[in-house]
């Protein structure tokens, strides 16, 4: 199985499972001790997720354009 694909689906499961059986233990995450960290992973794993598949795609490193 590839990284990314591991990783995404960890992240959907866990999501899901605490977004539905417990939905308040998600407010508590996020508002608790390692909230910082949590919040640092949701809004960085888009684009994790998307480099992943870029790279997987093209079979190499993809990095941004350098801006100059």
């Amino acid at each position: 199985m590839p990284q990314w694909l591991g990783v995404s689906m960890r992240l959907c499961f866990w999501l899901g499972r605490l977004t539905r059986y417990q939905p308040v233990e998600v407010f508590d995450a996020l508002d608790g001790k390692y909230g910082p960290l949590f919040r640092e992973f949701l809004e960085t794993q888009p684009k994790q997720l998307l480099y992943m598949l870029a790279s997987d795609a093209k079979r190499q490193s993809v990095t941004k354009a350098a801006i100059v």
